[in-house]
C-alpha cells in the first residue's frame, strides 16, 4: 500500500515573500494544508501561505491545540491530531502541516512529526525563518556574533530576573499573562529608554515604537490583545542600523549606541515583536 508523505512547514513570521521557495514548492505539491486553528476560528499560519501559494482545491485540515501545561493533555492533543493527518497519509495523500516561524522553534508542528514516525509514517521537516530573526533584520542588527552567547527562552517557564542578567544575546518567547511581569522588570532595570516594539514585523499592519518610554503604551498593547516576544541584544558596533524602511528605529538604536559611547559601557537595546492575536485564543 502506497502512503502519503508529512512535510511539516514554517511559513515564517508573517510577509510573504520570507517564505522559503521549498516550502512553496512543497506546499503547491500537497493537496492537503494542516494548520492550526485557535478558538477563534483564525488561522495565521494559513492566512500567510496562502499569500504565496494558491489554496484553491487543497482541502484544508484545521487543528487545535488548548494551552495547557499538563503533559498528559498535550500528548493526547498530539495523539489525536496525528491521527486526523494520518487519515489522509494512509490515502496516499502528501499532506503539509504548517506554522508560523520556524517549525524548530516552539513549534507542535516537530510534536506532531513524532507522533506520526512513532506510527511509522514518513516525515520531512523544511524550516522557515523565524521572528526573531526577522526582527533583527528589520532592525538592522546582529543577534550574535564571535563567542557572544545566544538563548531563546520561555518566559512562562525561566526566572525573568536570571533571564535577564543572562550574557549575550536573549529572545523571551511566549510571555502570555507573563506580560505586565516582562515590563515592570523592564522598568525596574530602567530598560525602558532603550526598549523598542516592533508590531506585526513584515506585515501590511506593521507598527514601530521607538521607546516604550515615551508613549502611553498600556492601552496600545492591551487593545491590541496581543503575544509578546522579546530580543534583548548587547550594545556593540554592529548596532547602527542599517534598513531604511525601518529609520525611526535606525534614529533610535543609533542614538542609544551614542548614549552608551558616551558612557563607556555596553548595554541592551531590547527589540519586542508583537503578533495579533484574538483574545482568550490558544496559538501555536
Amino acid at each position: 500500500m502506497t502512503t502519503g508523505k508529512f512535510y511539516g512547514i514554517g511559513v515564517g513570521p508573517g510577509d510573504p515573500e520570507l517564505i522559503t521557495l521549498k516550502a512553496i514548492r512543497v506546499l503547491e505539491h500537497c493537496n492537503v494544508i494542516a494548520a492550526p486553528r485557535t478558538r477563534g476560528g483564525g488561522m495565521r499560519a494559513l492566512d500567510i501561505a496562502g499569500q504565496a501559494v494558491s489554496l484553491q482545491d487543497k482541502t484544508i485540515l484545521p487543528l487545535s491545540f488548548a494551552m495547557s501545561s499538563d503533559r498528559s493533555l498535550l500528548r493526547e492533543q498530539y495523539q489525536r491530531n496525528a491521527e486526523l493527518i494520518r487519515a489522509y497519509l494512509e490515502k496516499g495523500e502528501d499532506t503539509a502541516m504548517i506554522c508560523i516561524g520556524d517549525v524548530s522553534v516552539f513549534s507542535t508542528v516537530c510534536q506532531i512529526a513524532d507522533v506520526l514516525k512513532e506510527m511509522g509514517c514518513q516525515t520531512c521537516l523544511v524550516p522557515g525563518i523565524s521572528s526573531y530573526s526577522a526582527i533583527a533584520a528589520r532592525m538592522g542588527i546582529s543577534l550574535t556574533e564571535g563567542s557572544r552567547p545566544f538563548h531563546v527562552l520561555p518566559v512562562s517557564d525561566v526566572d525573568l530576573e536570571q533571564a535577564l542578567s543572562l550574557e549575550g544575546t536573549k529572545v523571551l518567547m511566549k510571555a502570555g499573562s507573563k506580560m505586565p511581569a516582562v515590563l515592570d522588570l523592564l522598568k525596574k532595570r530602567d530598560l525602558m529608554s532603550v526598549s523598542s516594539l516592533a508590531v506585526s514585523c513584515g506585515c501590511p499592519d506593521e507598527k514601530i515604537m521607538e521607546r516604550l518610554d515615551r508613549r502611553s503604551w498600556k492601552g496600545w498593547i492591551w487593545d491590541q490583545t496581543c503575544l509578546l516576544k522579546t530580543v534583548t541584544c548587547q550594545r556593540s558596533s554592529y548596532g547602527t542600523g542599517t534598513s531604511d524602511s525601518c529609520l525611526p528605529v535606525k534614529r533610535h538604536i543609533e542614538s542609544v549606541n551614542r548614549r552608551f559611547a558616551g558612557a563607556g559601557t555596553d548595554g541592551p537595546v531590547i527589540l519586542t515583536a508583537w503578533h495579533t492575536i484574538p483574545p482568550a485564543a490558544d496559538f501555536c
